[in-house]
């Protein structure tokens, strides 16, 4: 719940705490921050990606990208992103594909 309320009453400053939170060991803790991250407003899915595309290889950070790819696939983040992708380019859609498998969708297709 604090994670949430952090989200919704401080959002600009909120998403760096978030971050960190989405890797808690508690699992609900770090549920909540990544699905209060994936929702902040005025960042679109900005922040959630950025989460995702942690290239750290501990557990925190594999915690933080798996329940942040969750909540961008549950709240359709990851459809705007690859929509957006095919607009920019086939070196924008590599990469977010990239980071996908890197965070560990078995949903998505290798690129173009």
């Amino acid at each position: 719940a604090a994670a949430v309320a952090l989200g919704a009453l401080f959002p600009t400053a909120a998403a760096s705490v978030l971050v960190a939170l989405a890797g808690d060991e508690d699992f609900w803790v770090g549920y909540r921050a990544a699905e209060a991250l994936t929702d902040l407003p005025h960042q679109g899915d900005a922040a959630g990606w950025g989460a995702l595309a942690d290239p750290g290889g501990d557990d925190a950070a594999a915690r933080r990208r798996a329940r942040t790819l969750e909540w961008l696939q549950r709240r359709g983040g990851v459809e705007r992103r690859l929509e957006a992708d095919l607009v920019a380019g086939p070196a924008a859609l590599t990469e977010s594909l990239a980071t996908l498998r890197r965070a560990g969708a078995t949903a998505w297709p290798s690129g173009p």
